[in-house]
């Protein structure tokens, strides 16, 4: 369903595809061409009226940080943006669960970069969430490992000790871990 958007489903398709390609116009021209007329305000505008309207702000929010990590081609681009997003759903009574950020995205996965292939964009999430004051000690002992970019991490640190592996790329995503 192209724009307008009647409920966060039909508006978080539309919205992931535009983070995955630039022909997102393609299959929603409505909200493109909105989107080249107001830029990423058109975006706000939308979620605003959704949450203004009633529509549930934890659902919103969930699928809101699901659809980056799923458009993690160019959720970066939004960046500076996305603390907006963040206090508007929290402001309506949205909690996020910091756990989704440090657990496995494909957890039958053996495929290490397919596992990682969100991580710039979980790093990028977590340096915006260091404002809210997690622990994320609570998930690793991130003073116990560097931060490494995923395709230098050695083959045998991914084979013997999969999770430490994964929390050397995330670190390596995060000014926030680096920090720590």
């Amino acid at each position: 369903m192209d724009y307008p958007f009647q409920n966060w489903d039909d508006y978080y398709t539309a919205f992931t595809t535009s983070l995955c390609t630039e022909f997102y116009g393609d299959d929603y021209p409505n909200y493109a061409k909105q989107h080249d007329i107001s830029g990423s305000k058109f975006d706000y505008k939308i979620v605003k009226e959704f949450l203004e309207s009633g529509l549930n702000p934890q659902y919103g929010l969930d699928k809101f940080i699901k659809s980056l990590l799923e458009g993690s081609r160019y959720a970066k681009e939004i960046e500076d943006e996305i603390p907006v997003y963040i206090k508007m759903f929290f402001d309506a009574g949205a909690k996020f669960d910091f756990d989704s950020l440090f657990s496995m995205h494909y957890p039958n996965s053996t495929n290490f970069e397919d596992e990682i292939a969100t991580y710039a964009t979980r790093g990028m999430l977590i340096d915006i969430f260091s404002n809210y004051n997690i622990d994320v000690n609570k998930y690793y002992d991130w003073s116990s490992i560097e931060g490494v970019y995923w395709e230098y991490i050695d083959d045998a640190i991914i084979k013997n000790d999969y999770q430490k592996a994964r929390y050397m790329a995330l670190k390596d995503c995060s000014t926030y871990l680096k920090s720590k």
